[in-house]
């Protein structure tokens, strides 16, 4: 099995309408996307399996973490900690 890869996009239009966004810093909700392949920019159906927070310019800044709903192992992952399953 190869590595997974991981997309980052955001979750909503990325425009500026500051009432979608959801956390202290005042961006849209990243999310990062790991799959097998590439995957092209636009929409895709995930499976969240977890929310990392870090403190950026002492504002909470809130990351998905997701897995590519098309991505064979999805089943297998279904919180953070069953990535370690995965090289």
């Amino acid at each position: 099995m190869h590595a997974l890869k991981c997309t980052v996009g955001v979750i909503g239009d990325d425009s500026t309408n500051k009432d979608q966004f959801i956390g202290g810093d005042e961006d849209p909700l990243d999310i990062f996307v790991l799959s097998d392949k590439h995957i092209p920019m636009g929409e895709i159906k995930c499976k969240v399996i977890g929310i990392i927070h870090f403190v950026d310019d002492g504002e909470i800044d809130y990351k998905v973490i997701g897995v590519d709903a098309q991505f064979k192992g999805s089943k297998k992952i279904n919180e953070l900690s069953d990535l370690k399953n995965f090289p």
